[in-house]
């Protein structure tokens, strides 16, 4: 069993090293199928779409937590979902998804990023829709506010 853990540990070691250094990602040795770690920052849709749940969880009749991403949209005026990546907020702690639904709340930490109390990492990277860590770089909601950055391109 010993040479079993050890074998397995090796690797595994080796297959993330090769993640970690090879952005176009690379095969598992134990499952063969290709994984890529991912490095996604806040973009100005995805701030646009914070505010939006923001506002209908203040203007809500009914004090709602959660909202549909199409009614989050509709509030902030655009018309499709497409190329959004709202679900990456989640990753930043900003939003939560109610369980087996698509809708989602704000969360206190996402209030406070609005209000810039608090800052966010300039990016995270993903491995599998998990996070697996973040920057160091660090960004306020101003930073974002900005549409478009040479970087994006």
């Amino acid at each position: 069993m010993g040479i079993f853990n050890e074998s397995f540990k090796s690797v595994k070691r080796k297959f993330k090293n090769e993640l970690a250094t090879n952005k176009k990602g690379a095969v598992c040795p134990c499952c063969n199928r290709y994984n890529k770690i991912y490095q996604r920052k806040i973009n100005y849709s995805m701030l646009r779409f914070l505010e939006g749940l923001h506002l209908l969880q203040l203007y809500s009749n009914k004090n709602q937590k959660y909202f549909e991403a199409k009614d989050v949209l509709k509030e902030m005026g655009l018309k499709s979902t497409s190329g959004m990546d709202y679900g990456v907020l989640i990753h930043f702690g900003f939003i939560e998804k109610k369980t087996n639904e698509s809708k989602y709340a704000l969360t206190q930490k996402g209030i406070y990023f609005l209000g810039g109390i608090v800052l966010a990492p300039k990016y995270v990277y993903l491995l599998n829709n998990q996070r697996i860590g973040v920057s160091d770089d660090v960004v306020n909601v101003n930073d974002v506010r900005k549409k478009f950055d040479k970087e994006d391109l």
